[in-house]
């Protein structure tokens, strides 16, 4: 560090494969988390409301997200897809529920008190 090299740096960071890993962990804990805060949901709807589903913008929104994080995670369990375009896709994934959800969260009648 004292001679300005980013390899000191790099070297300090963990290997790819292990990212890879940690992540796709993380992306199967959050949607296993999801599915049953979606299944919950439903739940308590149907004990509020006495329906199941509700073409609520926030519900629809979560079932897009759910969607798509079981899209990549099959795509990256049945075809071995790996790597770079594994990367993007949890990013990309990432980036739409962060830059989405106080949007939705405002045009939700239900979670919107």
């Amino acid at each position: 560090l004292k001679h300005h090299r980013l390899r000191a740096v790099f070297s300090r960071l963990p290997s790819m494969q292990r990212l890879e890993a940690v992540t796709e962990r993380l992306l199967g804990a959050g949607f296993v988390l999801l599915t049953a805060g979606l299944g919950l949901g439903s739940l308590w709807l149907h004990k509020q409301k006495g329906v199941y589903f509700t073409a609520d913008p926030k519900i629809l929104w979560s079932l897009v997200v759910w969607l798509a994080y079981l899209i990549l995670l099959l795509m990256r369990w049945r075809s071995a897809q790996g790597g770079r375009r594994f990367a993007w896709g949890a990013v990309a994934s990432f980036a739409f529920v962060m830059l989405t959800f106080w949007g939705f969260s405002l045009l939700s009648e239900i979670h919107h008190r």
